[in-house]
């Protein structure tokens, strides 16, 4: 154990086999010792303080200063053994308390020694800093130097010993060795979390898509039924309505592609023409259909009576157009009345 006994604190700290186990302050010192020296022999407490650094627990001619000084420091010295005992009752059989270092201005204390190996029941020793001070290594001009100092002295000396030296060395490698475990751990539990995490959300989205796509193609598949007018058996699937409305749509095409600045020109001539030739006012002429390919013009519809029928037969003896044969039905809605475009107007 090394007890470092200050004016106003004692530090205690406990050291098993080169490693620094426990270490604690006590709220104490050589201040509220000596008031308490003081309080006993009804002096001040500076004096106190100074007879108890300059005769300590020798024999003096004031041998109640002796006695009142012993009595303090017993009571300091249960204190450190009842912390001391507290610790090392948990340690092993063989990590025994073996030696006592004092060390701080309380090592300057003359007998302290003594009662310390006497009431710790163990071996003592005060650190000396004169000693540090000339080890041959360290050239000094001080002939000596308080115990007090010693934090000091340590602090300021830099040898190869004491910067390798380190208490708690092997507690640290430790320590660090679990924390490095502990972090192996976490990083391998937050990578399993994200891992899961991503394919949770894989899974999810990739599942909200296909419900997407199937809504969207019994949507898609509905309305080609709607504007294609298809039956439920020409459009069992999407693929197969696609291609039905491929097929219409190609046709009208087709269609509108007659429509092209030529055929147009064409179609505006023909429909002109029948427009000035038939007069449809006159003949009461209900006119359904007008079908034009090529050069060929059908008229679907049907007049009142023949009268009209004979008027319609003129009428439609355009220029434009060859000479029809003679009408005999005024109901052509089956059977068409067929124009045929003269070449040199035609389309």
């Amino acid at each position: 154990a090394l007890i470092d006994i200050g004016l106003t604190s004692i530090r205690l700290a406990i050291i098993v086999n080169g490693q620094l186990k426990y270490i604690r302050v006590l709220p104490t010192g050589l201040i509220v010792a000596a008031k308490k020296i003081a309080a006993l022999v009804h002096i001040e407490p500076t004096e106190a303080l100074e007879h108890l650094m300059r005769f300590g627990l020798e024999q003096n001619d004031k041998p109640h200063y002796t006695q009142a000084s012993e009595e303090v420091l017993q009571d300091l010295l249960n204190e450190l053994r009842f912390t001391i005992v507290s610790y090392t009752s948990k340690l092993k059989d063989s990590d025994t308390l073996n030696e006592v270092i004092i060390t701080g201005a309380g090592a300057d204390i003359p007998a302290l020694q003594k009662l310390v190996a006497t009431h710790m029941d163990t071996k003592s020793e005060i650190l000396q800093a004169k000693k540090i001070m000339h080890n041959g290594q360290i050239d000094s001009k001080v002939s000596t130097l308080p115990n007090s100092f010693l934090v000091s002295l340590a602090t300021a000396l830099s040898l190869p010993v004491t910067q390798e030296f380190n208490l708690q060395q092997a507690q640290a490698a430790r320590q660090e060795d679990a924390l490095i475990t502990h972090q192996l751990f976490a990083a391998g539990v937050l990578a399993l979390l994200l891992i899961t995490s991503f394919s949770v959300y894989s899974y999810l989205r990739v599942r909200n898509l296909k419900n997407t796509y199937q809504e969207s193609s019994k949507e898609a598949l509905s309305e080609i039924k709607r504007a294609f007018k298809l039956k439920e058996s020409q459009a069992t699937s999407l693929d197969t309505a696609n291609k039905r409305a491929n097929t219409q749509l190609q046709s009208e095409e087709s269609t509108w592609q007659r429509l092209s600045a030529h055929n147009r020109y064409s179609l505006l001539t023909i429909l002109a023409a029948l427009s000035k030739c038939i007069n449809f006012s006159e003949l009461r002429l209900d006119m359904q259909t007008i079908k034009i390919k090529n050069n060929k013009v059908q008229l679907y519809g049907s007049v009142p009576d023949y009268t009209s029928l004979d008027i319609l037969q003129r009428q439609l003896e355009c220029p434009l157009f060859h000479k029809i044969g003679k009408l005999n039905n005024i109901i052509f809605k089956s059977e068409p009345i067929e124009l045929t475009v003269k070449d040199e107007e035609g389309a």
